[in-house]
C-alpha cells in the first residue's frame, strides 16, 4: 500500500487448520507478478469500502 500502510491479519485469516492434531496450511502462494489478490478468506472479519468519487478503498475491522 502507499505511504507506508498496512492492513494487519489474524492469523486465522492466513493459517488454515488442516487436521486436529496441528497441522495449518499457509493460505497464501508466491507469484512473479506485482498483482496481489486478496481472497475471501484474508477478508473476514474486514470491511472493504470504497470511495468511487475520489477513487479511494478503505478497509476497517467488522464482525462479518
Amino acid at each position: 500500500f502507499p505511504e507506508g500502510r498496512e492492513l494487519p491479519l489474524p492469523a486465522r485469516n492466513y493459517l488454515i487448520p488442516v487436521d486436529s492434531v496441528g497441522t495449518f496450511c499457509f493460505a497464501f502462494a508466491p507469484t512473479t507478478s506485482s498483482l496481489s489478490i486478496i481472497g475471501n478468506v484474508q477478508q473476514q472479519g474486514t470491511r472493504v469500502g470504497f470511495d468511487i468519487a475520489n477513487s479511494l478503498v478503505g478497509f476497517s475491522v467488522d464482525s462479518c
